[in-house]
């Protein structure tokens, strides 16, 4: 921009692609930072977190992303649905399940979110139709560096952390966290269970 002057629909198209790659940017250096503090025994703070407006929040935030993807981003959620957890790991999960999600499906593609309660447990399911993995893959994708092979869209690029902190997170959260999918081409499920705070579970 600052060598040259575009026409204003150039300009405006430019500085779109400049903010995305930036939110982009942002994201792996949270999860690089995110990665460090987990390794050093960084302190956590459980808190009573309202998983329904993170997930509100954390889809606004990746709705540019989602669009330049041409993915289409579904929520069903259940109202006050409520963990018992740290509120920047649970923020840290669901951005990094969506972004996963958006950047493994195809144009046109839907990404489907779904919440839930049960007596002791919250459930959160992240859904899409995109390129999937071999079920024998399941166990390796929250390794940390572990990378699912892409379609060649150029989307699957990562430094494969974010799945890695996803089940380190959970874990510590005293929840579990599981992989699942047809094979490659098939899509993917993934499927995060968080106590809830024990006055909820009545």
């Amino acid at each position: 921009l600052s060598l040259r002057d575009p026409a204003p629909a150039e300009r405006a198209e430019l500085v779109r692609r400049i903010v995305v790659e930036l939110g982009r940017l942002e994201r792996m250096v949270a999860n690089t930072l995110d990665t460090s503090r987990l390794a050093s025994g960084g302190e956590s703070f459980p808190e009573r977190v309202a998983l329904d407006e993170i997930v509100a929040e954390m889809t606004e935030e990746l709705r540019e992303f989602a669009a330049e993807c041409g993915v289409r981003v579904e929520v069903q959620m259940s109202h006050a649905l409520t963990v018992h957890a740290d509120r920047e790991g649970v923020r840290t999960v669901v951005r990094n399940l969506l972004h996963n999600a958006i950047k493994a499906s195809p144009k046109d593609g839907v990404v489907q979110v779904r919440g839930e309660a049960d007596l002791h447990d919250v459930l959160l399911e992240v859904s899409d139709d995109g390129v999937g993995f071999a079920p024998k893959e399941a166990p390796r994708l929250f390794e940390q560096f572990y990378r699912v092979e892409g379609d060649g869209r150029g989307r699957m690029q990562g430094t494969g952390l974010g799945l890695y902190l996803v089940e380190r997170l959970v874990t510590h959260a005293g929840g579990r966290v599981r992989a699942q999918s047809a094979g490659h081409g098939l899509g993917a499920v993934f499927t995060v269970r968080w106590p809830r705070p024990a006055e909820d579970r009545s």
